[in-house]
């Protein structure tokens, strides 16, 4: 009877990594209010130094959707001082985005 004990693992393994992503230590929330840009993408950027010096590599920035938190790709400039890049999706209307800058689990 090796399959019970095989999907229990699976099962713990799975529930141990939805938790690394759910229990993410938040170090800056951002709500940007971006205006009607015309179906157009919009660039954003802050200065990443003022809000941490973690690595780069162990951060992440998501969009918050309600529950929902939506991996946001983006990029760190470095001169002589970091910068967090990014883009915002095209919208219609004016209308308020929150981002999460989290520090990701490693495992």
């Amino acid at each position: 009877m090796q399959y019970p004990k095989l999907h229990f693992c699976l099962l713990l393994i799975l529930m141990t990594n939805h938790s690394f992503y759910t229990e993410a230590q938040r170090i800056a929330t951002l709500e940007i209010k971006v205006p009607n840009a015309n179906g157009l993408a919009f660039p954003v950027h802050v200065n990443l130094d003022s809000i941490t010096r973690l690595p780069d590599s162990t951060l992440q920035l998501v969009n918050v959707s309600g529950k929902k938190r939506i991996p946001v790709d983006y990029q760190i400039d470095n001169n002589g001082q970091r910068s967090l890049h990014w883009m915002i999706a095209p919208h219609a209307g004016n209308a308020n985005h929150i981002f999460e800058l989290i520090k990701k689990w490693h495992h």
